[in-house]
């Protein structure tokens, strides 16, 4: 019988050797997840692994002098949201992290 490797067998092997490619550092792994960018499912692959989820942001962007710029804000931090849409910045995308090993600010989901 023919043995097939399903995406998800193909993502949790990536997932394994980004990890190992971190702790060999000394370091949490950390993914940046965004939607539309990323492998489907890596968000739910990593929640099940026990990576919290940490630091929703917003990519801001907006075009000035300089032809065209882009922020990264932190979604809680109302008052630069504030400032950065007054100044003619919206938002072009959202994403967050997940960490393994409850990193500090994680939080559960």
């Amino acid at each position: 019988m023919h043995h097939t490797v399903s995406a998800t067998d193909e993502l949790v092997r990536r997932v394994v050797r980004a990890e190992r490619f971190h702790a060999g550092r000394g370091v949490v792994a950390r993914f940046q997840i965004s939607p539309g960018a990323c492998p489907e499912g890596l968000d739910a692959l990593l929640a099940e692994r026990g990576y919290q989820r940490e630091s929703p942001m917003s990519l801001q962007a907006g075009a000035h002098r300089a032809g065209r710029m882009y922020l990264q804000v932190e979604r809680d931090n109302i008052p630069a949201l504030r400032l950065y849409e007054r100044a003619g910045f919206s938002e072009m995308c959202g994403y967050h992290y997940r960490a393994a090993g409850g990193a500090a600010g994680s939080e559960r989901d």
